[in-house]
């Protein structure tokens, strides 16, 4: 769309936590799932266009907890970017308050955290001390916009094709109501395997 041009996903990769990522890979969407707003992205190309054999790819990855190994007052750490530009990872640090049910989810559908977490860290991941990967920060639906605030437009929401002030992000904000999103292998699958774009 004319608000936000390009249809490429690109995969940045942090080699030094002191400095911005740095692009090194495209991507496609695999499967996604809208409800819990989370997507499986297959790496496809190098960032210059070449194709990859991705059986030779030798990318570190995080193993995933189960929601009912989470206590109250354990604590997680989220690991994000805060800024919109070329900023550096960031790391905060909470514990957890509470659980949330969901019909769909069960009794810990969604944890809420001590952590006082920048909404554009949104999408990140919330990990445990063993750093299993326990949930993604998300932030609520945003009703009152308090004026001049600083708001990024962060996706599509009215499915009108544009990313534009229908779906703001103010960079002010803090996510720590029901911060991330509790899955367990099961849920995870069920999420990744409910649109399959082929």
């Amino acid at each position: 769309s004319e608000e936000c041009p390009g249809d490429t996903i690109v995969i940045a990769i942090t080699s030094n936590p002191d400095e911005p990522p740095t692009p090194e890979f495209r991507a496609d969407i695999e499967q996604f799932n809208i409800g819990v707003d989370l997507a499986l992205l297959r790496i496809t190309r190098a960032f210059d266009g070449r194709l990859l054999d991705r059986s030779k790819l030798a990318l570190p990855f995080v193993g995933l907890a189960d929601a009912s190994s989470v206590d109250l007052d354990d604590t997680i750490f989220v690991v994000g970017y805060p800024g919109i530009g070329d900023d550096p990872v960031s790391i905060v640090q909470g514990t957890i308050t509470a659980f949330t049910a969901e019909p769909s989810g069960g009794e810990r559908s969604w944890l809420k955290t001590s952590a006082s977490i920048p909404g554009t860290m949104s999408g990140g991941g919330a990990y445990n001390r063993q750093g299993e990967l326990i949930g993604i920060p998300t932030t609520a639906p945003i009703t009152n916009l308090t004026f001049g605030s600083n708001c990024q437009p962060i996706q599509d929401t009215n499915e009108d094709g544009s990313v534009n002030e229908n779906g703001l992000l103010p960079s002010y904000h803090q996510v720590n109501a029901s911060a991330a999103f509790s899955f367990n292998d099961d849920q995870f699958r069920e999420t990744l395997i409910a649109k399959n774009l082929t």
